[in-house]
Formats: structure tokens, C-alpha cells, sequence
């Protein structure tokens, strides 16, 4: 049982939405809404649903009421609402709420973020990250929801007043994929309207675009085969252990090793001859898989029937999996055989490793520039370039303060910085062995003394593959928004 289902049992309530849990935030959402400045506000809040609640009030209150619950938890916990993967969905969820909010409410632009001194107060004493964020929490919400309202009236009212009877799946799309209306919302919408949406065209749409989406993702992986949770599972229960990966931190030598399993994208074989794409799994390697937004070695494995280019690595619950073909000249490849990661390309892993460097660097300097406020939301590092996202609440970064990011980064370039790197185990948190690296100190000097004041001006965090010298970067990196 939920605790609010146990909330509304104890307090002898029908509904969860009758409990002190919401009713406090139903109470300020009227306050908001009620204030001078607006013209009308809405009833208080009744409990009616479905057909008893014919202005659809109660609806909206709840649907506020849940939103800014949800979205307030999701913040705190380092998410934000974007325009891409899971933090799509707390834009959607904040887009949902706000239109709720001025449409059936009446409330005026800026009401949302107001709510969540409510959320706070009403759960605060319990999860006390609530109160401790929540400054930054509005900051976000009030971003966004300004965002949203810009967009909001200009396209209701094209949609309002445009003499049609029928919504095509281009409108549902435009509206879902340019201004973030799920097509739940776009189809209510259109019935106030007496307009009739075509769920199925968008559905199609959806699917499509998903298709693609997921097939231009895959080309700049290199390659198709991908492991589910049936093939991982399969592996276990053919006694195969997970790939040990440790020797990709050792250069320039061959790694010797056994293959464990030849899989196509749909089945594992014994065997494989030349001219098939496969993914082999390894008893060990000295490639380094995809992730963590760095993109994987290529080069060669080989063994007695000859040499399997590898293109692409990826990992999949902890199995590393070597993407490509076996040679023309080259004869059947077996599980079972003794194979050597003879050759990984180093001199493109020369060009990848400096920017995965910049990436802990550049992490550190926007802090250093920007606020603590800043957080990582993720990076692609390539051998041409790297990207680093991140969340930034206020103004947009500005000019002076990019010329300051590069100064400091190239800085530390021309001042040959080492760096420092430590493997440690960290119980319970991290059940794994981790790597840390420090750039200019060595990690024991930071675990030595924890509190020393002169740290907060390094870069230590986790991370895979780095140079041992910040010096063996090119001295001027430049840097630019988007």
C-alpha cells in the first residue's frame, strides 16, 4: 500500500486527494489564484470526479496539485525539465499543469512555480532537501513555465479560432514535438472545441519518428546489434561471468583472452565465418565499450582462424560486446578459441582521451565561473570534439564569462598539471572497484585530508580513460554555446 493510499486510510478519508497531504496545497492553489491581480479565480475545492465535477475544477486541482508534487522530487533530485529522454516527461508534466492551471483555473502566467513553498512546507520536515532546494527548485520551474506561457497563448489562439473540424497528425505532431502538448492534452483541446483529432495518424507519426530516432542513433554507434535483458540473461545461464574490462586502462600491449560467446542481434552461435556481422564476448578485454557519453575503441582481435575487425564496443549488464566481422581471408571464429586484442587503435584514442580530460576539467571551471549550481547532464566525447551538458538557471552563459571558461581551462593546459589516479571500492554506494583521478593532486592527499580548504580549487572525480599529463592536451581549446 502507497503512502498515500495508507495516509487516506488512517485519516478515514475515500480519497488520497481528501488527506492533509494535498488538501494544504489546495488551499494556497486557490490563494495564488485569488490574489488582486486576477480577474476571476476558481471555486474552492469540492472532491468531485467524472461526471459530478461538470467545470472540471476539481480535475484541475489535482492535476496541479500532483504535478508540482512530482516535479518539485524530481528536481531535488538532480533532474530537470528538458526537451529529451526521461526529463522530456517533466516537461510535459509541467506543460500539463500549467495549462490546466490558466485554462480551467484562470490562474494568471507565473502561478506554478509559486507552489512550491506549499510542496516544501506540507513535506519538508520529512524530506528536508525539500527546503533546502527550494529556491533552486522554483528557479527552475519558473524558467520553464515562463518558457512554455511565451508559446502557450500564441498557439492557443491559432488553434482556437482556425475554422476547422478535423485536427490532422501534422497539428498533433507540431504541437507534441515543437511546443511539448501531449496529444492526451491536444485531444482534449480539440473536443472543447468540437474539433476531432487523429489519434491513429499521430500514433504512426510517433512511431516513425521513433524509428528513426533509434536507426540514426545506432549509425553513429557503428553498427545495429544490440543486447537485451533475454541475451544478457542467456549468457548467465550458459555460465558466462561478466566481462572483466580492467586492462582498457593499459596502453599499448595485447591483451590475451577467450571468447565466451559469438552473438548476431538475435541468437548466440558456436561458430561464424567470415563475412557475417557478429558481436563477440570476451572473458576479458582491453577495448574500452561505450559509455558514459565516450565513444568506444576500434581495431582488431585476433586468433587462430585470423582477424575479426572490430568497429564498435558497447556493454550490456557488464558484458562487453565487440562489434564487427571477421576479414575475407579469415576462417571460421569458434567459442572457445584463444583470441589476443592484438591491436586497439591508440592514435584514435590518443585524440579521445584529452577531451575526455576536458570533460572533468570543464565540469570543475563552470562551477568555478557559473555557481554550484551547476550540474552535469551529460557529454559526448569524440576524437574531433567533445560536448558537455549542463543545467544553468538565470541569464545564459554570456561572452565575458566564455572567454573566462577558456582562460582557465587553458591554464591548466600550459601548467602541465598531473594527474593523479586511485581504484577504490566504496562498499555498499558503489559495489564496484571505481577509478577517481585528481588533476595537480594525488587522490590519497584529498582522502587524507578531506577538509582542506585548497581542494575546492581541483577537479577529482570518477572517470576512465585520461592522460597522465593535463600538458599533453593542445594548448588552446576553444569553446562555444549552443
Amino acid at each position: 500500500m502507497g503512502f498515500e493510499r495508507l495516509t487516506s486510510v488512517l485519516q478515514n478519508k475515500m480519497s488520497n486527494y481528501d488527506t492533509d497531504v494535498f488538501m494544504p496545497i489546495f488551499d494556497d492553489i486557490q490563494k495564488i489564484i485569488l490574489e488582486p491581480l486576477v480577474a476571476t479565480g476558481a471555486r474552492p475545492y469540492s472532491g468531485k470526479i467524472g461526471l459530478e465535477d461538470v467545470d472540471r475544477v476539481d480535475m484541475a486541482y489535482r492535476v496541479v496539485a500532483d504535478h508540482i508534487r512530482t516535479l518539485s522530487f524530481a528536481i531535488f533530485d538532480s533532474s530537470r525539465p528538458s526537451n529529451e529522454h526521461r526529463e522530456y516527461v517533466l516537461r510535459r508534466i509541467l506543460r500539463r499543469a500549467v495549462r490546466h492551471g490558466k485554462e480551467i483555473l484562470k490562474a494568471e502566467e507565473g502561478f506554478f512555480n509559486g507552489l512550491v513553498s506549499s510542496v516544501s512546507r506540507v513535506m519538508g520536515h520529512v524530506f528536508t532537501e525539500l527546503k533546502e532546494h527550494e529556491k533552486k527548485i522554483t528557479e527552475i520551474i519558473k524558467e520553464e513555465e515562463a518558457s512554455f506561457c511565451k508559446t502557450l497563448a500564441k498557439k492557443l489562439f491559432a488553434f482556437y479560432f482556425q475554422n476547422k473540424l478535423f485536427l490532422s497528425l501534422q497539428d498533433a505532431f507540431i504541437l507534441w514535438a515543437t511546443y511539448g502538448f501531449p496529444v492526451d492534452l491536444t485531444q482534449l483541446m480539440a473536443e472543447e472545441q468540437g474539433l476531432v483529432v487523429d489519434v491513429d495518424g499521430f500514433n504512426k507519426a510517433m512511431k516513425e519518428a521513433r524509428d528513426i530516432s533509434k536507426n540514426a542513433q545506432n549509425k553513429q554507434a557503428g553498427g545495429t546489434i544490440v543486447m537485451d535483458a533475454d541475451a544478457t540473461s542467456t549468457l548467465h545461464k550458459m555460465g558466462v561471468s561478466a566481462t572483466n574490462d580492467s586492462f582498457k586502462y593499459i596502453w599499448f600491449q595485447g591483451h590475451e583472452s577467450e571468447l565466451k560467446g559469438i552473438y548476431t542481434g538475435s541468437a548466440f552461435l558456436e561458430s561464424s565465418a567470415s563475412g557475417d556481422n557478429v558481436g563477440l564476448v570476451l572473458a576479458s578485454t582491453s577495448f574500452y565499450a561505450a559509455q558514459g557519453g565516450q565513444i568506444f575503441d576500434t581495431g582488431i582481435i585476433e586468433g587462430s582462424f585470423g582477424t575479426f575487425n572490430v568497429w564498435n564496443v558497447q556493454i550490456y549488464g557488464g558484458f562487453v560486446l565487440h562489434i564487427g566481422s571477421l576479414s575475407a581471408e579469415t576462417g571460421e571464429v569458434s567459442v572457445g578459441d584463444k583470441v589476443t586484442c592484438k591491436v586497439v587503435d591508440y592514435e584514435r584514442r590518443k585524440l579521445i582521451a584529452p577531451n575526455h580530460t576536458c570533460t572533468h576539467m570543464l565540469n570543475f571551471v563552470l562551477k568555478e565561473v557559473l555557481g554550484d549550481h551547476i550540474d552535469q547532464k551529460g557529454s559526448i566525447v569524440l576524437p574531433e570534439k567533445l560536448r558537455f551538458d549542463f543545467s544553468h538557471v538565470g541569464k545564459p552563459v554570456d561572452a565575458e564569462e566564455l572567454r573566462k571558461i577558456e582562460y582557465i581551462v587553458n591554464t591548466q593546459i600550459k601548467d602541465e598539471l598531473e594527474i593523479k589516479g586511485l581504484r577504490a571500492v566504496f562498499g555498499e554506494v558503489y559495489p564496484d572497484p571505481v577509478r577517481v583521478v585528481a588533476i595537480g593532486r594525488r587522490v590519497e592527499d584529498l582522502l587524507d585530508d578531506p577538509e582542506n580548504d585548497q581542494w575546492s580549487s581541483l577537479s577529482s572525480e570518477f572517470c576512465g580513460r585520461q592522460f597522465q599529463l593535463v600538458g599533453y592536451l593542445d594548448q588552446e581549446i576553444l569553446f562555444w554555446k549552443e
